[in-house]
């Protein structure tokens, strides 16, 4: 019996951490924020959501708080419902629907609680981003990031002829693909009820005859016009991490490092002052808020990280056009493209990392690895046996 509630517990578990099939509850514990809720709908009709082999999958590209019309001009079309939360209140947000926080605290946090959708029926809303991401995940897969647009494209545009040599496996293989993400468009959307009209007449019924209304549902033929709006300003590559590319997160940290070194009378970060280990290295020009605007200026789809406050985002940006660096409070230091952290590890873990490893394991990450220093005849482990001498 306590294996199969365990095992009932680690399903459930899996099933509420699944990015495309959780509810959540969010409850308000300090401070007051202002949440806007999206549906899912509009996921592919003016979210523009990052592909799903981007390192911010599950965000929007948008940032809602300095919105780029002429790069996405369909976020104008977007609608949602928004509301004040304040600690005692609890949000519900429905599976799938995107949240844009803001802080209206100088502190503010909540409880989010999970919920799995269990056997329901997704809403019209979440199917039509689950079956976005499925095909999307599914032609990536299988022709790589880079190309996975060219080739969803190849398929929205009935193409394959032009691009597939049927004599080959792997065009074979490509024409099979294509297929299935037809059907997987047409059968995974939410059914549309039509009002068609149905004549009545007969031979000889004359000028009287009527008409009336006759409802069906149609499936088949909608995967051209959905997979259009699913590359539609999206799914090109991405400077990731080039020299030119700003970190929104490491920009939304700093700038609540700067907020709270201000607030604690440390100095002020627009001058640079170092000021202990969690002071500032030195402004070289502020970072400003750019790219997907992730905490503090994104969205993010199915509940998911929260905001930071428009006065640390303004302390940023005011130090000017260049990059920043501060000094963590553990040694290291923070940019606006990386976040580098002191070398903490003994000789022994430098040289055998298995013990790095279980050292971090025993400070909560999750962390893996693959044993092979235990082949070394030198290590204490040595799966062989003692050496004789």
């Amino acid at each position: 019996a306590a294996a199969a509630a365990a095992a009932a517990a680690a399903a459930a578990f899996a099933a509420a951490t699944n990015s495309g099939s959780y509810e959540s509850l969010q409850c308000q514990v300090v401070g007051r924020r202002r949440v806007l809720l999206v549906s899912p709908e509009h996921s592919y009709k003016g979210l523009y959501p990052y592909p799903v082999a981007h390192p911010y999958d599950g965000y929007s590209m948008v940032d809602l708080d300095e919105a780029d019309y002429s790069r996405f001009p369909l976020i104008a079309k977007v609608r949602g419902e928004a509301a004040v939360v304040e600690p005692g209140d609890v949000l519900f947000v429905p599976d799938g629907w995107w949240r844009h926080e803001h802080g209206l605290s100088p502190e503010h946090a909540a409880l989010e609680i999970r919920m799995g959708t269990g056997g329901r029926p997704r809403t019209a809303g979440s199917a039509v981003l689950a079956v976005g991401r499925t095909v999307e995940d599914r032609v990536t897969r299988a022709e790589g990031p880079r190309e996975a647009r060219h080739w969803m494209r190849v398929v929205a545009e009935a193409e394959e002829a032009d691009w597939v040599d049927l004599g080959t496996v792997a065009g074979q293989r490509r024409v099979d693909m294509a297929q299935m993400v037809r059907d997987e468009v047409d059968e995974g959307l939410p059914v549309v009820a039509v009002v068609a009209a149905a004549g009545a007449a007969k031979s000889g019924a004359g000028a009287g005859a009527h008409t009336h209304p006759h409802r069906h549902h149609r499936r088949r033929g909608r995967w051209q016009a959905f997979l259009r709006e699913l590359i539609d300003g999206r799914m090109e590559p991405t400077p990731w991490l080039n020299a030119n590319f700003k970190d929104p997160l490491f920009i939304s940290e700093a700038a609540a490092m700067m907020k709270k070194q201000a607030a604690l009378g440390q100095g002020s970060a627009s001058k640079g002052a170092a000021s202990g280990a969690s002071g500032v290295v030195g402004v070289l020009g502020g970072g400003g808020i750019e790219g997907g605007g992730i905490e503090g200026g994104g969205v993010e789809g199915g509940g998911g990280a929260e905001g930071g406050s428009g006065d640390g985002r303004s302390m940023v940006a005011a130090a000017g056009e260049g990059s920043f660096a501060l000094a963590l409070p553990g040694g290291g230091v923070l940019t606006a493209q990386s976040k580098i952290l002191p070398d903490t590890r003994t000789h022994t873990e430098q040289k055998y990392p298995e013990f790095y490893v279980e050292k971090l394991r025993q400070e909560g990450y999750d962390v893996r690895h693959t044993p092979m220093s235990v082949l070394n005849p030198e290590h204490p482990q040595f799966i062989g046996g003692k050496v004789k001498k």
